[in-house]
């Protein structure tokens, strides 16, 4: 798949990812992740691991959503009313604020991910792939 061409002069272009590399049977997709900004820097293969690794356990999203208060029956939730994790601010706040999207850069709970700065975009939008990407000629 290809990217589309912008069909408008203030359209910001999709965000396109590394392509993910071939394994063999033996090897894993690897990521590195950026310490400050959480950004995906490299996707790579096990075979060229270097550094430190963690493996995470895959879980239910819906059982990741609240967590149990000690000593209590009850539950709370990570994420505020308007879907943001608290105290994940970063510095592009400061910068884009006027342009009216609550908390840029922070953590958001699914559902809850604005795309674009220009317009609306977002990752549930039902037609995204197919307005952003073509067949490659």
């Amino acid at each position: 798949m290809c990217l589309k061409p912008a069909d408008g002069l203030l359209q910001e272009p999709p965000f396109a990812p590394q392509i993910a590399p071939t394994l063999n049977t033996s090897e894993r997709i690897l990521l590195r992740i950026a310490h400050t900004s959480h950004f995906i820097d490299r996707v790579t293969t096990s075979k060229n691991l270097k550094g430190h690794q963690v493996a995470y356990q895959l879980s239910d999203y819906n059982d990741l959503r609240s967590i149990k208060i000690q000593g209590s029956t009850k539950y709370k939730s990570l994420f505020q009313e308007n879907g943001i994790i608290a105290g994940t601010q970063r510095g592009e706040r400061w910068i884009l604020w006027p342009m009216g999207i609550p908390g840029p850069g922070e953590m958001r709970q699914r559902g809850h991910h604005a795309t674009a700065f220009l317009g609306k975009k977002h990752f549930d939008d039902i037609d995204l792939l197919e307005r952003s990407f073509e067949r490659c000629r």
